[in-house]
């Protein structure tokens, strides 16, 4: 994690409570590679990808 674990900040927990919704599902497909979470990379293209198909 980029974010040391332990730690508390208010600004986390929003992100997080926006966040897990949309990258949740992604977790359970998408595997981890070398222990690096790639969920967020896809969600980021699946939303750049969606935008486009709506213009």
């Amino acid at each position: 994690s980029l974010i040391a674990p332990g730690g508390y900040s208010p600004l986390q927990s929003v992100l997080a409570t926006l966040c897990e919704p949309v990258l949740r599902p992604l977790r359970r497909l998408i595997p981890a590679v070398a222990g690096l979470d790639l969920s967020p990379l896809w969600a980021g293209i699946a939303i750049q990808a969606i935008l486009i198909l709506l213009h």
